[in-house]
């Protein structure tokens, strides 16, 4: 399983502190010393006391709420999803009840962390206590059912101990509660990344729009009426100034602390493509191919996931079906550059290298800064003048009096680095490795001595970056000894070797 970032949840505006309720009704002494127990940081002794309250009277929802609190203060997590569940159950309309909602927001918070952090331990092998994870999991989903990405860490887990059999189970969990989001996506064709413009055109003008900020994350948060639900979608400021969409739910509870429907939220694709990487792994493809089409319609123009797909048509002999649907899509909608693009690297698969530029040139004629359409464009042009290349340098062998015609793939290699050098200009691509080592490796070939040296500039300035992956140095030390720089190459490779342990 690829080790993902985990998220921890900060307590912002909706953290309180438990204040001196007054009582809706004689106080007993149990809940009068019970209070200044809590007030004085004596959790065990505002539990013994509340305990004793809400024996005598169960339906006593501020007892149950010290209770929660103290219990939370203690770490005593179960009990304490069980004293706040039974003072929200009992507070119906009383006055109490805002902080009840707002301390069992703070236990949940509080349970997500140690998930969190439990999770990342079990990634790095430091642990390997599912069990305990599957406990806090399952007290955060009773605590919010709505935010079950929970259950993705816990998939995820299982399958670094090798139990994908809980894993698979695991994650059947997440998209089954992921079922609404998921239909949403595909009947208003709605996907992670698209522009917060384009939602708009298809939605509607939003009944709550509100700005915020993520940690350092511009946020726009919208609330729509779509038929009868309620939809909330998080859009994320891009490096170009425009929002994107980063995650949607449907019909929140509205049991909840002022402010949460608002808190940052991502889609979590996870559950789909490790799902269908254990089916895959099986051989299984008929269902490899069910969940990775649940994870197409999530994210469209991704192009792991569209390629993945792709091989599994092919493992499946549907190669020819697959381009069909897909042809049958661009002549549907002609001017979508998603679907566009997606046809044509279904074409580059099935090697008709020339139709599928023709169609990544079509998607950046609707949008000529589409990022996916200009890289994928560019590979295409760069493999096939490596293809024509390879037949020259094989004609070269058979004789040695043959000289290579370069005429044949250099302006094939200056179309690509043009696309390239697109995709280099759009902000959030400026600092790409892989981008960086395609332009330095095409240079190279053409020997333009003067953009070469401009691109291992910029190469050398992303290695504070890179300082602990190898391959990065490995790659520096390659460009460096065909640049005749030997003491550069051999730290170089030095440098990877270190970091490699060797």
């Amino acid at each position: 399983m690829k080790i993902s970032s985990i998220r921890t949840i900060l307590l912002g505006a909706v953290l309180c502190t438990l204040t001196l309720l007054q009582s809706f009704q004689c106080a007993s002494p149990n809940m009068t010393n019970g209070r200044e127990s809590y007030r004085k940081k004596d959790y065990s002794n505002t539990i013994k006391l509340m305990q004793l309250e809400v024996e005598k009277n169960p339906q006593n929802a501020e007892a149950w709420y010290y209770l929660g609190a103290a219990q939370r203060n203690i770490n005593d997590y179960q009990s304490a999803v069980t004293s706040m569940t039974k003072a929200l159950d009992n507070a119906q309309d009383l006055p109490i009840k805002k902080d009840i909602l707002i301390e069992q927001y703070n236990l949940w918070v509080a349970i997500y962390n140690e998930a969190a952090s439990l999770t990342t331990s079990i990634q790095l092998g430091k642990s390997k206590d599912a069990k305990q994870l599957s406990n806090l999991v399952n007290m955060c989903v009773t605590l919010r059912p709505e935010d079950y990405s929970v259950y993705s860490w816990l998939g995820g887990a299982y399958e670094m101990i090798a139990d994908t059999t809980t894993a698979l189970t695991t994650y059947a969990k997440f998209m089954d509660a992921d079922a609404a989001a998921l239909q949403f996506a595909k009947s208003k064709s709605i996907y992670m990344k698209q522009s917060r413009e384009d939602v708009l055109s298809k939605l509607g003008k939003p009944i709550k729009t509100k700005g915020f900020k993520s940690g350092k994350d511009s946020i726009i948060y919208d609330l729509f009426t779509v038929g009868n639900d309620k939809v909330h979608i998080l859009s994320e400021e891009q490096k170009n100034k425009t929002f994107a969409v980063q995650g949607w739910r449907i019909n929140l509870p509205t049991n909840r602390a002022e402010g949460e429907a608002e808190r940052a939220y991502t889609m979590d694709l996870a559950p789909y493509t490790a799902t269908t990487n254990i089916y895959y792994r099986k051989k299984d493809y008929n269902k490899a191919l069910e969940f990775i089409e649940k994870a197409t319609i999530l994210t469209p123009d991704d192009p792991q996931i569209s390629n993945f797909k792709l091989q599994i048509y092919d493992n499946l002999g549907r190669s020819n079906e697959v381009l069909k649907t897909l042809e049958e899509l661009v002549k549907a909608e002609p001017n979508n550059k998603v679907v566009l693009t997606q046809y044509a690297s279904g074409l580059s698969k099935a090697k008709k290298q020339d139709e599928a530029i023709k169609y990544y040139e079509k998607a950046l004629s609707i949008d000529p800064n589409y990022d996916i359409a200009l890289y994928n464009i560019a590979a295409e042009y760069k493999n096939k003048a490596s293809e024509i290349q390879k037949t020259e340098k094989e004609k070269r062998e058979k004789d040695a009096k043959y000289k290579e015609n370069e005429s044949l793939y250099f302006p094939i290699l200056a179309k690509s680095a043009e696309y390239f050098s697109r995709y280099k200009n759009l902000p959030e691509h400026r600092r790409d490795f892989s981008l960086l080592v395609q332009l330095s490796n095409i240079y190279e070939v053409t020997r333009d001595i003067t953009k070469l040296k401009l691109t291992i500039a910029d190469l050398e300035s992303i290695e504070p970056e890179h300082k602990t992956n190898p391959t990065y140095y490995e790659v520096m030390g390659g460009i460096y000894l065909r640049q005749g720089q030997k003491d550069k190459s051999k730290n170089a490779y030095d440098t990877a070797d270190k970091i490699r342990g060797k």
